[in-house]
């Protein structure tokens, strides 16, 4: 739908094997996203997020998820989440991006800039940081930062 000009969005999802249907694995999924596009090209993207999964709950499993095979059960952090972006389209082959992702309930953000130059009508290359942090000075998680260099084909 829109409001007030930008996009609203919102998904749910509840994923629960068919053979155990009476116990308690379900697992709930849901989104709510508003976006604008300004005049001057800035787009900007605010979300929540709700994830009932509690296997990604620690700091370690978060870091390793970017090296495991993605589950649709895990798209993003565990409880209640706030997410936002905003992107610019520096001029018309480069575009940069600033995204965060807070979690209150553990204390847990991510803030995630990135570049994208397109090099030809199908082939991107992109610069893209994650940078881990925790705001209630928990000794156990003193932060991680991973770097990603990307080359997209499109066809």
């Amino acid at each position: 739908g829109q409001i007030a000009k930008g996009g609203f969005k919102g998904e749910a999802t509840y994923f629960h094997p068919v053979r155990r249907f009476a116990d308690s694995t379900g697992v709930f999924l849901s989104s709510i996203e508003y976006d604008y596009t300004f005049r001057n090209s800035i787009f900007i993207q605010f979300e929540g997020l709700y994830n009932s999964n509690t296997f990604n709950n620690t700091y370690v499993q978060l870091l390793q998820a970017n090296s495991q095979v993605l589950n649709p059960k895990n798209p993003f952090l565990t409880g209640f989440s706030i997410f936002g972006n905003i992107s610019y389209p520096f001029t018309p082959l480069i575009n940069g991006s600033l995204a965060g992702m807070l979690n209150p309930n553990n204390g847990l953000y991510i803030i995630i800039p990135s570049v994208t130059v397109s090099l030809t009508n199908n082939l991107d290359l992109s610069l893209i940081a994650q940078t881990f942090q925790s705001y209630t000075g928990n000794s156990a998680f003193n932060g991680e930062t991973l770097v990603f260099l990307r080359i997209k084909g499109s066809f």
